[in-house]
């Protein structure tokens, strides 16, 4: 009987010392409540520490930053022209004790974000133009074909993306105090035209390059045409050029074999004769081929040559 007395009080013990001890992790924070009461301060430092067993009741929290995203929405600009806004924040519990009074939970403060982060950005879009909403302040365009952008509303820009995602954290900051939270960052992440305003706009865009595109084809056929009228003309020079050189070098070359035709013929008799025999040779060569048969009179001048030969 001592024996299970000393077990039974010795579960008993262990139990009650396991009840009355807690560990907190790097990454947590927790404190203790009594019948639904706050006792003492939120441990925020890792160890162990101890509560009243079986009364007290631990809550522990996240001490790490936590993300909070929404669903994409559709929002009014300035220029009440419909667009889809998606946006992230990132956020920690810095005061459990006040979290866990006015919030409870995370589940809980994801729901209030979703209202103060999200009215924060309604209220800042609606007093924005969309392009101050998409580009951002420190970013510079450089347009290309400048001479056809003149009318780009990308020119006329005025706050900036980061300006604006500042004011909605300052915002959202206000509606988040006494929450026991610190909102660290928002940011845009998604920025769409609402379906019908985006087909709009993509026929405007598709219309404008159109436009552009039409308007570089006609200088490039302008530019064709003058290419090829300088091509042509260049070409009927170099032609005609080349034709008088050409022209030259046979008037020299025909008064060349002239003036030796001519000295051979008056040199003497027998020059004479031998420039006559081979003229002919050479015209009866061109004329006749190995095909062809000659039916030749007795008074003809090849027969004659044929037969002095002979």
């Amino acid at each position: 009987m001592k024996i299970r007395l000393i077990a039974i009080l010795a579960v008993v013990c262990a139990l009650i010392l396991v009840n009355s001890a807690f560990v907190v992790n790097e990454w947590e924070q927790a404190f203790v409540t009594r019948f639904g009461k706050v006792v003492g301060k939120a441990e925020t430092e890792p160890g162990l520490y101890f509560k009243l067993p079986f009364i007290d009741q631990i809550h522990r929290f996240e001490k790490r930053i936590l993300e909070w995203e929404s669903s994409p929405s559709q929002m009014q600009d300035m220029e009440k022209r419909y667009i889809v806004v998606g946006a992230y924040a990132r956020w920690r519990i810095t005061d459990p004790v006040l979290f866990y009074e006015r919030i409870r939970d995370e589940r809980g403060a994801r729901t209030r974000l979703d209202d103060g982060i999200d009215g924060a950005i309604r209220t800042e879009i609606a007093q924005h133009r969309l392009i101050d909403v998409v580009r951002s302040e420190k970013r510079e365009v450089a347009l290309e074909n400048s001479d056809y952008d003149t009318e780009s509303k990308l020119l006329d820009f005025r706050l900036g993306r980061e300006m604006i995602t500042q004011n909605v954290l300052a915002r959202a900051k206000e509606r988040t105090a006494g929450w026991g939270i610190e909102l660290i960052d928002v940011q845009i992440k998604l920025i769409n035209l609402e379906p019908e305003t985006e087909a709009k706009t993509m026929l405007r865009m598709s219309s404008e390059r159109q436009r552009i595109a039409e308007k570089l084809r006609s200088e490039g056929q302008g530019e064709l045409q003058r290419i090829t009228g300088e091509k042509e003309r260049d070409l009927k020079a170099i032609i005609s050029e080349a034709y008088r050189e050409k022209q030259k070098i046979e008037g020299d070359a025909d008064a060349i074999a002239a003036q030796i035709y001519n000295e051979a013929y008056n040199a003497d008799e027998q020059s004479r004769e031998l420039y006559e025999l081979t003229r002919k040779l050479e015209s009866y060569q061109k004329i006749f081929s190995e095909e062809d048969t000659l039916l030749l009179s007795t008074d003809n001048d090849l027969f004659d040559l044929l037969k002095s030969h002979k």
